[in-house]
């Protein structure tokens, strides 16, 4: 499984490789937010709190904010997973559509290294997957040693990390 945003999905199309585009979306009325007693209400989504004049301009479905750029808009033979919290897993049918693809392994690329990728990355160890980290084809959130700090995470706890040469090189291109 590959995450858009790079070359390499391209070359896992070609090689029938299944292609998961994994997007941060909220219904209009951001009910997936939960309620102000949760910590994902405080730190996940305090910026919604603190900025409401913000909610169209950012995640909620419907909205410019929300789009897929066309860039990385899925192809036809694609899945399109929505998510609602950092890592891909909560509250989606994620698990369930990968263990019925027989899925193994997930290639892992996206932003954001240090937050949205890391989380979705423990999760799939946690679930039995075997998760590699395309280390070239992810962006941190903050200074480069976040993502350095998951580089370390993942190489030495919950995966394997490569490079988008070695992933292409791997799919038969060059």
């Amino acid at each position: 499984m590959f995450l858009p945003g790079h070359e390499p999905c391209s070359a896992a199309r070609a090689r029938h490789v299944k292609v998961i585009n994994v997007v941060f979306r909220y219904s209009p009325d951001m009910r997936e937010m939960g309620s102000p007693g949760l910590p994902w209400w405080h730190k996940g989504v305090s910026f919604y709190h603190e900025n409401p004049e913000k909610r169209d301009k950012f995640l909620v479905r419907g909205t410019w904010g929300a789009e897929i750029v066309k860039e990385l808009t899925p192809k036809k033979d694609d899945i399109l997973s929505e998510k609602h919290r950092y890592s891909a897993f909560p509250g989606t049918t994620l698990d369930v559509t990968l263990k019925s693809l027989g899925m193994k392994y997930i290639v892992f690329l996206g932003a954001f290294t240090n937050i949205c990728v890391e989380a979705s990355l423990r999760d799939a160890f946690y679930h039995g997957y075997f998760p590699i980290l395309v280390s070239d084809a992810t962006a941190a959130l903050g200074p480069p040693y976040t993502k350095d700090a998951t580089i370390f995470n993942v190489r030495e706890c919950y995966g394997w990390v490569t490079t988008t040469k070695e992933i292409m090189t791997g799919l038969g291109q060059k």
